[in-house]
């Protein structure tokens, strides 16, 4: 059994945002493991074979519940956006799980320029300064659904785990 199996066992609902990597086809995908809300871009990056073609981690069509849909704005953004509405969904007081798996930071390190610039004039080189301007994305919208958490009166019951394979 999968962790959103058996939490679906004991009452909670399950989300995935971001990065699956563990199989795009019955029986591996995460709708087949357990997660009720399934937000995911296809193979283990953004933009790699498996993903919905020309996908470079701006305004892109990720796969939703299974179907095919069309996003506004940087990947990171994306799956936090998504995540909090997730959060804040019909299932207001179900306990949840929300599994945020960024793709970022990683190789091809896009970032928007915001990000990357601050980097870029302290004379850090490029891919750098991409990488860290990712982090900056990241660390970002974490701090922004922290926050979302403590608005609507979820952040003293709820566990953040926070991990990274990047």
């Amino acid at each position: 059994s999968t962790l959103p199996e058996l939490l679906g066992d004991a009452g909670y609902t399950s989300g995935i945002f971001g990065k699956w990597h563990l199989g795009d086809n019955y029986p591996f995908r995460p709708q087949d493991r357990g997660f009720d809300e399934v937000l995911i871009h296809g193979g283990g990056g953004v933009g790699q074979t498996p993903d919905v073609w020309n996908n470079d981690y701006f305004d892109d069509t990720y796969e939703r519940n299974g179907k095919f849909e069309k996003f506004e704005g940087y990947c990171t953004d994306v799956w936090f956006r998504e995540a909090a509405a997730f959060l804040e969904g019909e299932n207001d007081d179900r306990p949840f799980f929300a599994y945020v798996s960024t793709n970022a930071p990683h190789h091809p390190y896009l970032v928007d320029e915001s990000y990357s610039k601050p980097y870029v004039d302290a004379g850090v080189p490029k891919t750098m300064a991409n990488f860290y301007g990712m982090v900056t994305c990241i660390d970002e919208n974490v701090g922004q659904i922290l926050a979302r958490l403590e608005e609507i009166g979820k952040r003293e019951n709820t566990i953040v785990i926070f991990m990274t394979d990047n």
